[in-house]
């Protein structure tokens, strides 16, 4: 997640892309060489190596198919690329589940050819098992009956190991197949060319605007308004409070009371 990230913000999504199939085909064709005696550390390798592989994969896929989405439709976006993702996933582990149950009664049919009564090795383990089966205080008959149940039930269990080793590496090969496909997503160079021009151009990448952006209106120029606006009205500042006092300065005051005559002035000097 977080290392992914990382990664494909410096070297773009081609490099994670290409590097996810590769795990994933790695660890799948180490899944294709399962047995019956499979032990815990051999599915550990093959599960670590297929995880590191989707954590890169499934990252750069994402960033680049939302890379240059537009805002206004990052959620309808988003919401496509999970659903998509989710149906492929569910056909795809449909047809998984179908490979398996197809190959396991094939594979079943062409092993059981080879158990029949006139085989050494078959006949050695049905007398082994019927034995146990008379010291367990089962009647020969019985016991014979289990011990075929038992032969034909570890013939089911190889051809389901079979089964699934032919479907590991059919993933396997189809991960390889896919490497070329990489070169079809865009570099890292040209998600950011591309982004750069759409925000020079003020628009989404590609060019064509966004449904349902709402475009700011610009106010129209008002041809009455010409040259330099006027100066601010006058003002004197108080010291006293520390703030403008928006009233006429005292030589506007002067002017208006000089207006109303002489004799005025003269009385309310008095």
């Amino acid at each position: 997640g977080p290392i992914g990230g990382r990664f494909c913000n410096r070297l773009g999504p081609r490099v994670l892309v290409a590097a996810g199939l590769a795990l994933n085909a790695y660890g799948f064709w180490q899944f294709s060489h399962l047995t019956g005696q499979v032990g815990a550390w051999d599915l550990f390798w093959p599960q670590v190596w297929q995880g590191a592989g989707m954590g890169l994969l499934f990252v750069a896929i994402a960033t680049a198919a939302l890379a240059t989405i537009p805002k206004a439709r990052m959620t309808a976006a988003t919401g496509l690329y999970n659903v998509v993702r989710q149906v492929c996933a569910s056909v795809g582990i449909a047809l998984a589940a179908t490979r398996v149950d197809v190959a396991t009664h094939r594979y079943h049919d062409v092993l059981a050819e080879q158990v029949t009564r006139y085989s050494g090795e078959t006949w050695q383990q049905l007398r082994h098992i019927t034995g146990a089966m008379i010291g367990a205080g089962a009647d020969p008959g019985t016991a014979q009956q289990r011990a075929l149940a038992i032969l034909n039930g570890r013939v089911t269990q190889q051809a389901v190991v079979l089964a699934y080793n032919r479907l590991f590496e059919l993933a396997a090969v189809l991960f390889v197949v896919s490497l070329p496909l990489v070169w079809l997503l865009a570099s890292r160079r040209e998600t950011e060319a591309e982004l750069a021009e759409a925000a020079r151009n003020g628009g989404p990448p590609g060019g064509s605007p966004a449904r349902g952006r709402v475009q700011p209106a610009r106010p129209a120029p008002n041809p009455k308004v010409t040259g330099t606006p006027p100066p601010p009205p006058a003002s004197t500042w108080s010291t006293t409070t520390g703030c403008a006092n928006q009233f006429p300065s005292l030589w506007a005051i002067g002017r208006r009371s000089g207006r109303r005559g002489p004799g005025r002035a003269r009385g309310r000097g008095r």
